[in-house]
Parts: C-alpha cells; structure tokens; sequence
C-alpha cells in the first residue's frame, strides 16, 4: 500500500490517539497506584484478528518493525478473541471490515466488555478503515418544559431497541 493510502494514516492517526494523551492509562491518570512497568516505555498493544491471512501477516510485520509498538497476538475466533483482549491488556484490536461497509460485530461486544479499546477495521483489500471506540456524547436539551424532559425520558426507551 502506497505511503498516502487512507488506511495507512488512519492506522498512525489511531495509534497517535493511544500514545498521545487522548486516551491515558489507567497508571497515569491514577499516579498514586502503583505500576509494575513505570520504569519501561508505553508500549501500544495491538492484537490481530483480521483476515486475509496476506494482510494479517503483513500488517505484523510493519507493525512489529515500530519501536512503540507490540503486537501481542492473533486470535481469530471471536470468543477466544473477548478473552484475549483482557489477557494480552491489548490497547487496539484490528478487525476485518465488511465488504458491505457495515460494522464489524464484534465490535460492540469488544467495546462493551472493554469501553477503553480502540479497534481498527480494516478491509481485506486494505483500501477502508474506520477506528470504532465508545464514547460519551452530550446533547443539550433545548425544551426545558416538562413535555420535553418527558420526551427525552421516552428517549432512552427508543434509543435502546434501535
């Protein structure tokens, strides 16, 4: 893939969040608990899980070549997979990307059993990318009256079956 392929700056753009302050380990925010690793560089954990093989394999090898990077793993089976994330402390999960365009569906077991994960969905011809990670939105409440803090009460219940 050429140097100015999206999926190439989509998967530094990733890794700059984890390494950069937008997300902070647990170690840092919290400096009073103690660290076992304080005295080594952060390291980004990745795990693989996407597919084709070529891809997969290629993909580790770049990455393994970063000297602030570990990939950690490659589990394919999506149950071994929610296992492996809380084994490995893997920061990133790369996924396959549908050919449809659709979120993968491991995604949103991964990032309710692990809210802090990053996961790079990369399709299989490496042309797409989308990083998926939760997040907590905010949306004002214009209507203040009591049929609007109704209306947004009946919200969550509509929200939920969607």
């Amino acid at each position: 893939m050429a140097k100015g392929a999206p999926a190439f700056w989509l998967l530094f753009e990733s890794l700059s969040l984890l390494s950069h302050g937008a997300w902070t380990p647990y170690h840092k925010t919290y400096p009073n608990q103690e660290n076992l690793t304080e005295t080594l560089d952060y390291f980004v954990k990745i795990l693989l899980a996407n597919r084709p093989e070529a891809l997969r394999t290629s993909l580790a090898m770049f990455l393994q070549q970063q000297s602030d990077i570990e990939v950690v793993g490659t589990v394919l089976d999506p149950v071994e997979l929610l296992v492996a994330v809380g084994d490995t402390q893997a920061d990133m999960v790369v996924v396959t990307l549908p050919d449809s365009g659709d979120t993968p569906g491991i995604c949103s077991h991964l990032l309710h059993e692990y809210p802090q994960l990053l996961i790079l969905a990369l399709s299989a011809a490496r042309t797409r990318a989308c990083v998926y990670r939760q997040a907590i939105t905010v949306e004002p409440l214009a209507d203040l009256s009591d049929v609007g803090i109704l209306a947004a009460v009946r919200r969550v219940k509509a929200d939920s079956t969607c």
